[in-house]
């Protein structure tokens, strides 16, 4: 599967400090199942993405 078409360019990565969890994030939604990231559904539907929206869909 390829990766995320948002991959390069998403804000959530630039603002995470703990690497080894976003390489964690990255397989889990980016490079793999990535139409189920909450991040990538909002931007699909043309709504505003919240800077601290993880890709699962959690707030923190």
């Amino acid at each position: 599967m390829a990766d995320c078409p948002n991959l390069e360019k998403c804000p959530f990565f630039k603002n995470i400090k703990l690497a080894p969890t976003a390489e964690m994030l990255k397989t889990t939604y980016c490079r793999s199942d990535f139409e189920s990231c909450k991040r990538k559904q909002l931007k699909d539907k043309g709504e505003p993405v919240p800077e601290n929206l993880w890709p699962n869909g959690k707030m923190v």
